[in-house]
């Protein structure tokens, strides 16, 4: 019992998940994998689309690794700028809201060369009194997967546009495998 403890704990540590999860290929299935890294990772922007005063993007998740890994959950999304010339995010605004809804979220297995994505959202800054949302350009968005004491971070470059400083006008959806557009 002692000894099967250990190898729990040691798992964990090193991020490996196992149970029922999204593979993509033939729908649920029982595996053992790794929790993806940052390294492993490529973010390329997808499909844009606008609706009703609020623009989404998809944001792809590209496994580039040799080997099948894992991520779930919804991340948590920072919209800002970076200044060329300087290598540092600038952050712009609140975090993106959590938005959460039927089949998206769930634990995937992102199989090599294969993508995931989560979608983003930005409420047209104009929508709202200039004065309660204090608007400023935006051109990037940091995506922050957390496991537990991992981070997965990917950034993606967007096309300007503005966001509110003072309330949340932004909203980041759960993981699902491929490209889907809500």
């Amino acid at each position: 019992m002692r000894l099967t403890l250990m190898v729990v704990l040691v798992g964990g540590a090193l991020g490996t998940t196992s149970g029922m999860v999204e593979s993509g290929n033939s729908g649920a299935e029982n595996v053992a994998t790794i929790t993806c890294h940052s390294s492993w990772l490529t973010s390329k922007i997808g499909r844009t689309g606008a609706e009703t005063g609020t623009t989404y993007t998809t944001l792809e998740i590209v496994n580039h690794s040799g080997r099948a890994c894992t991520l779930s959950g919804i991340p948590t999304a920072q919209p800002g700028f970076i200044t060329y010339g300087m290598p540092s995010f600038e952050p712009v605004g609140p975090p993106a809201g959590a938005v959460s809804y039927a089949g998206r979220g769930k634990t995937v297995v992102i199989r090599a060369g294969k993508v995931a994505s989560v979608e983003f959202a930005i409420s047209t800054a104009a929508n709202y009194p200039r004065h309660a949302c204090a608007p400023r350009t935006i051109s990037n968005v940091d995506v922050t997967f957390h496991v537990g004491r991992m981070a997965v971070k990917l950034g993606y470059p967007l096309p300007s546009q503005a966001v509110c400083t003072k309330l949340d006008s932004t909203s980041i959806y759960g993981i699902v495998l491929g490209t889907h557009f809500p």
